[in-house]
Formats: structure tokens, C-alpha cells, sequence
């Protein structure tokens, strides 16, 4: 199977379009699917592919330093460049990045500390909170700073993705909701391929 054959055979794949557009009529796109569902390695290039990398990086974080070089590397072959080019990571002691990088991952901490220096945020055009419901201390004061950025960037975009077993999902998602219930937010989820 080639790999766009490997991209298109993923659940999120029929959601392509419905995402691109849950993404340009929202502030806030909150994504719930199931481990493998491709939400991690697709929803990145999807973001790419409708332009937004032309007005800044798109940026995904990861809870574990494996796990940000492991996807970065998956998703730079999908790409069909070199790791460091249009896709990288940066983890602590290491920047896998260059001026071209377009989608970058990262851990939590590396994103929190970026915000140290710039609070908006202005080098991204989205922002994807993955696995959000393996809650830490970064992971919570980025919900709060983002929810700041937000607030002040007119056109700012952030997604949140949370994926476990179907319980822990469903309370992360409502809880993420409800802490962003004053800003124009949907719930897609790609399980079942219908907006909340």
C-alpha cells in the first residue's frame, strides 16, 4: 500500500473537508477520535494543505519526547521531505527545525516556554493541544495561556485533540468545552463523522 493509499484508508480522511471548514468557521475545533484514527499524523497536513502554513507555523504538541520525534519523523515521510525541513520537532536540547518548517511538533514544554517569549503566539497559525487528556501542569496552564491568545489574536486558530478509551474522551471533551464555551467552538468527532 503506498502511503497515500496508508493516508486515505483513515478514519479522519472522509472528515478532510468538514475539518478544513469546522477549522475556518471556529476559534476553537475540539477533535475526539480513537488511537489511530490518524488525528496526530493527518489533521497537521490537512491544515498545511488548506494554506494556513502561509500565515505562520502549525504547531502540535506532544506529552512525551518520543512521541514528538517519532510522529515528526512519520509525518515528514508522508510529506516527502526531509525531517527538519517542512516538517520538525523540538523537544529540550534539541531543535529539529529550519526556517522552511512549516508543521512542528513539540513537546508541552517546549511550547509553554515559547509562550514565555511570545505570549501571542505570532509565529503559528494553529495550535493543536494533542492528547489532552493525559492532563500535566504544562498541559493545563497552556489551555489557560491559549485561551488568553485567543482572546487577543483576531485571527488566531488552536485546536485541542483529546483520544483514549471512549469514557475518558467524552469527559475531556466536555470539560475542554465548557472552559471555552464563550468563544465560537465545535466538537467533531471522528469516530462517527458528525459536528456536536
Amino acid at each position: 500500500m503506498t502511503i497515500m493509499e496508508q493516508r486515505q484508508s483513515l478514519p479522519i480522511y472522509k472528515l478532510k473537508d468538514e475539518l478544513i471548514k469546522a477549522i475556518n468557521d471556529n476559534q476553537i475545533l475540539i477533535v475526539v477520535g480513537e488511537t489511530g484514527s490518524g488525528k496526530t499524523t493527518q489533521l497537521t497536513q490537512y491544515i498545511a494543505e488548506a494554506g494556513f502554513a502561509a500565515r505562520g507555523r502549525i504547531g502540535c504538541t506532544q506529552p512525551r519526547r518520543v512521541a514528538a520525534m517519532s510522529v515528526a519523523k512519520r509525518v515528514a515521510e508522508e510529506f516527502g521531505c526531509l525531517l527538519g525541513q517542512e516538517v520538525g520537532y523540538t523537544i529540550r536540547f534539541e531543535d529539529c527545525t529550519s526556517n522552511e518548517t512549516m508543521i512542528k511538533y513539540m513537546t508541552d514544554g517546549m511550547l509553554l516556554r515559547e509562550s514565555l517569549l511570545d505570549g501571542e503566539m505570532r509565529n503559528y497559525s494553529c495550535i493543536m493541544l494533542d492528547e489532552a487528556h493525559e492532563r500535566s501542569i504544562s498541559t493545563d496552564v497552556l489551555f489557560g495561556l491559549l485561551k488568553e491568545t485567543v482572546k487577543v489574536r483576531k485571527f488566531s486558530r488552536w485546536r485541542a485533540q483529546a483520544d483514549d478509551i471512549l469514557c475518558d474522551v467524552v469527559m475531556v471533551s466536555r470539560a475542554i468545552a465548557v472552559y471555552f464555551v464563550t468563544f465560537n467552538m465545535i466538537i467533531l468527532s471522528v469516530e462517527v463523522g458528525r459536528m456536536g
